[in-house]
C-alpha cells in the first residue's frame, strides 16, 4: 500500500508542476515542439516554453493503446516528464542544455491485470543546433533514477533502477514558433 502512496504523491507533484508551468505560459517567449527518439521504433513528443535563460518542458514520455479484437485483450499506457532545462548558447547556432526532469509512467494490461507505475527523476544534458529560426537538430542523454512497482493477477514487484543506458540518450527534430 505505500507503494501507490508514493506513486500518486509523485503524480500529484507532476500535475501541479504542470499547472504551475502552464501559468507562466503567458509571460514566456520562447515556445518549441520537438520529437526525439532514442531507436526509431519508439518516439516522445516535447513541448517547450520559457526564455533565453530557463525553459519548461513537458514531454509524452509514453503512449500506447492496444485492442485485441480476436480477443478480450488490451493493453494501455501513458506517461508524461515535466522538467527545466537551462540553455547556453555556445556559437550563434550552437547552443548546450543542462537540467532535471521528474518522470512518471502508468501501464495496464487486461489479460492478466497487470497494473505497472514507474516514477522517475533525472538530469538533462545536451546540445541543440539551430538550422534556421524555425528547424534544430539536437541530442541528449537523461540519466537518473527510476522506482517501478508492478501489480497482476498473479504476482508484484517493485524495483529501483538508476545510471545510463541507451533508452536514455535520444536524437531530436525540433520546431520553433
Amino acid at each position: 500500500m505505500k507503494t501507490k502512496s508514493l506513486v500518486h504523491y509523485v503524480s500529484v507533484l507532476l500535475l501541479f508542476m504542470l499547472f504551475f508551468t502552464l501559468n507562466s505560459f503567458a509571460q514566456e517567449k520562447k515556445k518549441a515542439f520537438e520529437i526525439s527518439t532514442s531507436s526509431f521504433d519508439q518516439f516522445k513528443i516535447r513541448y517547450k516554453f520559457g526564455d533565453a535563460n530557463h525553459l519548461f518542458r513537458i514531454t509524452s514520455t509514453y503512449l500506447s493503446a492496444v485492442k485485441d479484437n480476436n480477443s478480450d485483450n488490451s493493453d494501455f499506457g501513458a506517461g508524461v516528464g515535466i522538467g527545466i532545462e537551462f540553455p547556453k548558447k555556445l556559437q550563434e547556432k550552437l547552443s548546450i542544455y543542462y537540467g532535471f526532469e521528474l518522470n512518471n509512467n502508468y501501464r495496464y494490461q487486461k489479460h492478466d491485470s497487470n497494473n505497472m507505475y514507474s516514477v522517475g527523476a533525472g538530469g538533462i544534458l545536451g546540445f541543440s543546433y539551430s538550422l534556421n529560426e524555425v528547424l534544430h537538430l539536437g541530442a541528449e542523454i537523461t540519466p537518473g533514477i527510476y522506482y517501478n512497482y508492478s501489480k497482476s493477477d498473479f504476482n508484484s514487484g517493485n524495483s529501483i533502477g538508476f545510471g545510463f543506458d541507451n533508452n536514455m540518450a535520444e536524437i531530436i527534430l525540433g520546431f520553433a514558433f
